[in-house]
């Protein structure tokens, strides 16, 4: 019984080598692909609820809603809560159903069943003692959806 030729144990040793990079190289780009999802999300849901913020008023007890203003937008829910956190403007995804406390200016990730939602509230001052909460929510992206391109 011969021994395996030189050229048949390098070729299976840099075959092997090539195997471990590739696997390596494909966690590598799926850690940073859903890391570039999870951020754009984010972002995502800060600029519409920035965006849409600029288009509410409220002074003296009257919200007002400006013509640029939209509910739901680039997959972002708009809510508008009072001081004392009842719905005063939006509708609530059905599969939202989370009671969730209201955090001034942090973007966090809130669990429902098996969906998970990004979600920014922003505070909205009128006086000193006075303002409503404006909550801007969307379902987080996952890896078995892929993100829409167009």
């Amino acid at each position: 019984m011969k021994g395996r030729s030189v050229k048949l144990r390098l070729s299976l040793l840099l075959t092997a080598l090539m195997a471990v990079m590739a696997v390596a190289l494909m966690t590598f780009m799926l850690f940073i692909s859903s890391s570039v999802v999870n951020r754009t999300a984010m972002t995502q849901l800060s600029d519409t609820v920035q965006k849409n913020l600029s288009y509410i008023t409220y002074t003296d007890g009257t919200l007002e809603f400006g013509d640029s203003f939209h509910f739901y937008q680039n997959g972002v829910s708009i809510l508008v809560y009072s001081q004392g956190q009842a719905l005063l403007a939006g509708q609530i995804p059905v599969s939202f159903t989370a009671a969730e406390a209201f955090q001034n200016g942090v973007t966090r990730s809130v669990s429902v069943g098996d969906t998970e939602y990004l979600v920014l509230d922003l505070w909205l001052a009128s006086g000193w003692e006075d303002g409503i909460w404006v909550r801007g929510l969307m379902e987080a992206p996952t890896r078995d959806k892929p993100p829409r391109i167009w």
